[in-house]
């Protein structure tokens, strides 16, 4: 069984790991066409069951309801390949199922189940920040990441966007000083990450401070950027 960048076992070929790493990796980013890419492995190798189940996942995320026919061919698509999938990607389907029925909440209370035994699984983790973010759970976006942060080593290629979503859940609910902290740490691995710069123009805007602070700079036309990226 091939395994992921966080070394979770995976259904599939080893070039559907690849797939699903550069996938994820444009998740996080905002960059790419993670769909694009898992939908291509998926037509490759049939056995790529978390990909399928990502396809869904994805698609619903992005604004699909759950009986669109691009949803209920990928949900098809894994429920054919768990025969070799493990029981973290089972319940992957399971909770994506779940969201596609509209139990949102049991969705994000599967994700993360997986979380708790697996706090690096990072389609989980992303699913769980995005659902909460739409389901406007605050404190949950920020409990969530701060659970699993400490499992993240900083040489992980994930590890600033772990911090970017932790600053915005911290800006969400209102602790602004630990945001910014938070938001500059995740900048400095990895200046394009959205989600911290989005976390930091809130910062900026509640406390009506101009562009510079005394420290690290950050220009304006980044901060709307990620504004426009993220909302």
């Amino acid at each position: 069984m091939a395994k992921d960048q966080q070394g979770l076992e995976l259904a599939g070929r080893p070039e559907s790991a690849a797939a699903f790493d550069r996938a994820i990796a444009d998740y996080y980013g905002l960059t790419g066409d993670p769909v694009g890419i898992l939908k291509s492995a998926l037509a490759h190798d049939p056995s790529f069951a978390l990909g399928a189940v990502a396809i869904a996942a994805l698609y619903m995320i992005g604004g699909f309801r759950g009986d669109h026919p691009e949803v209920t061919s990928a949900l098809r698509a894994a429920e054919a390949a768990m025969g070799r999938a493990s029981e973290r990607e089972r319940r992957h389907l399971a909770a994506a199922r779940q969201w596609a029925q509209g139990a949102a909440s049991q969705a994000v209370l599967g994700w993360e189940r997986i979380l708790a035994d697996h706090p690096t699984d990072a389609l989980a983790l992303r699913l769980t920040e995005d659902a909460c973010f739409f389901l406007g759970r605050s404190a949950a976006i920020r409990d969530c990441a701060e659970r699993v942060l400490p499992a993240w080593d900083k040489d992980n290629p994930l590890k600033s966007f772990i911090l970017g979503l932790y600053a915005f859940g911290l800006e969400e609910t209102g602790d602004l000083e630990r945001a910014e902290d938070f938001g500059r740490e995740a900048l400095a691995l990895e200046p394009r990450d959205a989600w911290a710069t989005h976390a930091l123009a809130h910062v900026m805007e509640s406390a009506n401070r101009p562009e510079r602070t005394g420290r690290t700079p950050i220009s304006w036309p980044t901060i709307t950027a990620g504004i426009w990226r993220c909302s």
